[in-house]
């Protein structure tokens, strides 16, 4: 179980591509704009920085509504402001997307299809949601 704080502090920022690839190169060494930049703060949370054309892009591909996908991404970047990592450790990264997935199945309509998970053959090779 994660220890969660009684109150937390959580930004979200919306960006276009170019800047948002700009801080995912400056910040991670990545030369590309990504869909969520999670940075922790003072605050017990932290940042969310969401590149809604990536999100876009990504709903098109997993079948899913903006607005899903958006809400997909939020849990992944809250999870690693608590801690959780998917790209250090194999294991590591089941247990997040493990727990991204239950979360996300938890919130959304039960109409809905269920999202492609990030380990699952319909991500493309080498990309790296995080």
């Amino acid at each position: 179980r994660v220890k969660l704080p009684r109150a937390a502090e959580l930004t979200i920022v919306f960006m276009d591509a170019a800047p948002a690839r700009k801080l995912n190169r400056q910040y991670r060494g990545r030369d590309y704009a990504t869909d969520v930049l999670s940075f922790q703060n003072e605050e017990p949370l932290g940042d969310l920085v969401l590149c809604p054309e990536v999100l876009k892009r990504q709903a098109r591909e997993h079948g899913l509504a903006f607005r899903e996908e958006l809400g997909y991404m939020v849990i992944h970047g809250v999870l690693h402001l608590l801690g959780f990592d998917h790209e250090e450790d194999a294991r590591d990264a089941e247990v997040m997307y493990a727990l991204q997935d239950a979360i996300f199945e938890k919130l959304r309509a039960p109409t809905r299809p269920k999202r492609p998970s990030p380990t699952s053959k319909t991500r493309r090779a080498g990309f790296d949601p995080a």
